[in-house]
């Protein structure tokens, strides 16, 4: 600790630090500001921002509310430097040139220090919210937690905020649009009665499977922070009530609709009262009784024997039970109902050293695949190694995409995630899973083998391999949602895919 103290001092913090204080942050007796983080960076060697924007987004879902990052940048908006700053990453942004995940982190931070700023034309706010939800949708890792901090930050500008909430609802009604889960899970964030009204009306009629699940995350979020009226949680209620499954595995659906009627309280579910008495699915019912996807007791099994596997591959393992908070965020990950609190999780876990440990532990779960495993286990696992994972885990998830025998939220998990794992698969896997899924919706006729192909495509697209993409657009045999899937990402322009990398 001395010798780490003694090389504190440089970069991004001129002042000299005590073993005691750099204690202090670490064990979170004091915060660790913005600067500390950015000289920690600087330190490990880490990309400029790793840390910084994985601390603003956990402070941004802590707080649940728009608004300035809690890690003050220390702008001064008198400041000629910051207006000039600010004007000229403006005209960028609304330019053909090249936006980086930074250039976002800065640009949002200066505006907020001028929340009366007129900007001529007035359209330029939406001309700007368009472009950062452009690229919000087709990023992921570092260059994803810059923009959707960003985009959280404009949600409290009083001039962007309606901009950015109109283009949420309008990419989620646009039927041709492959990512709207999260435009529509943005924007629990805000109050704002527009934001309300987009929600409540793709609840009620969902322009698409993915927009219904996109408005129960919103839902959840929206209830959590009290943003609905009696009426609205009522119609909440009674949608979620419907849509829990009897018998089957419950799938994102039906398990955040179970969260969300654990949230409601029960003398607002109205009619759902009986519906509710219905379920004998067991992982809906843990959901409703513990907001778990799994039972307490075996779910606190399950992560001690993962927190155990994933601490033993530490160069220097701690002791047992060393760890409360890797206990509790493993916990999140693999039992959470609500796919944005195990993003949450995974995002936190992937800025430690225990990432790869963790990666592994799972990975060797996923290769055993006991019979007796949940299906909602298993499909948290899946979507945890994007976050956790190693390019040498990447087979396992080829392996579930290629199943055809698996319980529809297994698959959809491997299909759709899979461009999200670290590592790339070659075109031979990409076709044969597509003609693999392509032979058994002839067969069937089954929605689930059309959501696998539009999440191969999906996992296509963030991989910019636009050659397959070509070859999906092109093949008549093929359904027409995942034609039209292909060829919504082949039509995204250079400037956002070039923008997207960074």
């Amino acid at each position: 600790m001395t010798v780490f103290a003694a090389a504190f001092r440089g970069g991004s913090w001129p002042a000299p630090v005590s073993p005691s204080q750099i204690s202090r942050w670490e064990t979170a007796a004091a915060r660790a500001g913005f600067g500390v983080l950015r000289r920690y960076e600087q330190l490990l060697g880490l990309p400029q921002g790793r840390l910084v924007a994985i601390a603003d987004w956990v402070y941004r879902k802590a707080s649940g509310r728009p608004g300035p990052s809690v890690l003050d940048r220390g702008l001064d908006p008198e400041d000629p430097r910051v207006q000039d700053r600010a004007g000229e990453l403006f005209e960028r942004a609304l330019s053909a040139d090249v936006m980086t995940g930074l250039d976002w982190d800065e640009l949002t931070s200066e505006l907020l220090a001028f929340p009366v700023a007129f900007v001529h034309p007035r359209t330029a706010w939406a001309d700007l919210s368009e472009r950062l939800l452009a690229e919000l949708l087709i990023t992921d890792g570092p260059a994803w937690l810059s923009r959707i901090e960003a985009v959280d930050r404009l949600l409290a500008h009083p001039r962007a905020r309606p901009s950015i909430v109109a283009a949420c609802a309008a990419l989620a009604a646009d039927p041709a649009c492959q990512v709207v889960i999260e435009p529509l899970a943005i924007l629990e964030q805000t109050a704002d009665a527009d934001a309300g009204r987009h929600v409540l009306a793709q609840l009620t009629g969902p322009s698409s499977d993915r927009a219904l699940r996109g408005a129960l995350l919103a839902a959840l979020g929206k209830t959590r922070l009290r943003h609905f009226r009696p009426v609205q949680l009522s119609t909440v209620a009674a949608v979620a009530a419907e849509l829990l499954p009897d018998a089957d595995p419950p799938g994102e659906v039906g398990a955040l609709a179970a969260e969300l009627l654990r949230l409601v309280s029960a003398s607002r579910i109205g009619p759902g009262e009986d519906r509710l008495r219905g379920v004998t699915d067991a992982t809906t019912r843990a959901i409703l009784a513990h907001g778990r996807t799994l039972d307490p007791d075996a779910a606190q099994r399950v992560t001690a024997r993962i927190l155990t596997a994933a601490t033993a591959r530490m160069p220097a393992p701690p002791r047992t039970g060393e760890d409360p908070m890797l206990f509790r965020l493993i916990g999140d990950l693999l039992f959470s109902p609500n796919q944005n609190q195990r993003l949450l999780a995974g995002q936190l876990i992937s800025a430690t050293p225990y990432r790869d440990g963790l990666g592994a532990a799972l990975a060797a779960e996923l290769a055993t695949a006991p019979a007796s495993r949940p299906a909602s286990l298993t499909s948290a696992m899946l979507a945890a190694l994007p976050s956790v994972g190693r390019p040498a885990d990447r087979h396992l998830v080829e392996r579930f995409a290629l199943a055809t025998g698996l319980p529809a939220p297994i698959t959809e998990t491997a299909t759709w995630g899979l461009g999200h794992v670290p590592g790339r698969s070659g075109a031979e896997f990409w076709l044969s899973a597509v003609d693999t899924h392509a032979r058994a919706w002839r067969r069937t006729n089954s929605p689930a083998r059309i959501s696998a192909m539009r999440g191969l495509t999906y996992s296509l697209g963030i991989g910019r391999n636009q050659d397959l993409l070509r070859v999906i657009r092109a093949d008549a045999a093929l359904p027409a949602p995942v034609r039209t899937a292909a060829n919504w990402w082949l039509n995204i322009p250079g400037r956002i895919h070039a923008s997207a990398a960074h």
